[in-house]
């Protein structure tokens, strides 16, 4: 997971850098990484909301991919 907060803030270098790992580390955050050749060149951070036991809405919150 530090891995992906390095890419998103790389990728979103206007962002805070205390905001972006406030929320990657969040348990009620998920993230979905991206990884090639053993290095993750992207990922998502997403919460889910859930009302009675279904999810109803799912918020991304970071979306982030290296550029080469």
């Amino acid at each position: 997971m530090a891995e992906l907060k390095n890419v998103i803030g790389k990728q979103l270098p206007k962002m805070p850098k205390f905001y972006i790992t406030r929320l990657v580390f969040d348990e009620k955050h998920l993230n979905l990484v991206g990884i090639k050749s053993g290095k993750v060149i992207g990922g998502i951070t997403f919460r889910c909301f859930e009302k009675q036991g279904m999810t109803k809405f799912i918020e991304v919150v970071f979306c982030a991919i290296i550029a080469n």
